[in-house]
């Protein structure tokens, strides 16, 4: 399959996601849901913007502004993951937080994202390769791409856009492996705060750590 052909399926495994997790935001009133929903946005939009990379680079194009926008997307995604787990530690210790409806949508949502986010990666993984020109085995270094982009491409706007997409990716599939947590808690155990606090806390150094990220990225 080709690489651009592997990001659009990512893409749309991005757009589900999204589409999943909105509703689940509403179903289950859960700040993880939340924060997924937000993470899929980031994530799609950070996957649309590789694929122009890709495309443009194809093209023998180089618009640096394009992988200037992935940065910047990761560290505002970065941003808002703060602002939410901020508000909603500030909300905890108010006791001003909703209790968790319909569970197993929570838990349901959640693996999907997980698993969906997993191929996600795999997908993306060619790409990473290709910017970076490592871990390659015989037949890759010998076999041309049909894409027209060189292994170990000197692509900024590549470069950018591929490790942009790929933190989003990462934090996300964290993020989703705290939502099954949280979900087989409230499952098995009902709505337990401290469980909350740990959504809380996660998100903030997750937020942290992009924003950290998207701001090296852009110095580079």
């Amino acid at each position: 399959m080709k690489t651009k052909m592997k990001i659009a399926v990512a893409i749309l495994l991005g757009i589900t996601v999204v589409m999943l997790t909105g509703y689940a935001s509403g179903s289950t009133k859960s700040t993880v849901m939340i924060s997924l929903f937000t993470h899929g946005v980031a994530d799609t939009t950070g996957l649309t913007l590789l694929l122009i990379a890709l495309v443009l680079h194809a093209q023998k194009k180089e618009y640096p502004i394009v992988g200037m926008t992935a940065s910047l997307l990761l560290t505002l995604a970065g941003t808002v993951a703060v602002g939410f787990a901020v508000t909603h530690l500030l909300a905890l210790s108010g006791d001003r937080v909703f209790p968790i409806k319909n569970p197993y949508d929570l838990l349901g949502v959640s693996i999907f994202t997980f698993l969906a986010v997993c191929v996600q990666m795999l997908l993306t993984k060619s790409t990473h390769h290709l910017t970076h020109g490592h871990d390659h085995n015989l037949e890759e270094m010998i076999l041309p791409f049909d894409d027209n982009v060189p292994i170990g491409t000197s692509s900024k706007m590549l470069h950018m856009a591929t490790d942009s997409a790929l933190k989003e990716l990462l934090a996300d599939l964290i993020q989703s492996a705290a939502g099954i947590l949280m979900g087989l808690v409230v499952v098995t155990l009902g709505d337990v705060s401290g469980v909350r606090y740990l959504d809380s806390v996660l998100s903030l150094m997750l937020g942290i750590w992009m924003m950290w990220r998207g701001m090296i990225s852009l110095k580079k």
